[in-house]
């Protein structure tokens, strides 16, 4: 389990919605979205 090979991954879910300029709201209203999709990707992918 490599931290740095899944960090561009987890660079691109915070950087995507700053690029895009969502608004702190849009961004804390789907943070809980992100971090399931954090939790369940890898595990998805290592099974």
């Amino acid at each position: 389990m490599s931290i740095t090979r899944r960090l561009p991954w987890y660079a691109s879910c915070v950087l995507v919605p700053i690029v895009l300029g969502w608004t702190p709201e849009q961004i804390l209203t789907l943070a809980p979205v992100f971090i399931l999709v954090v939790i369940l990707v890898p595990v998805r992918a290592e099974a």
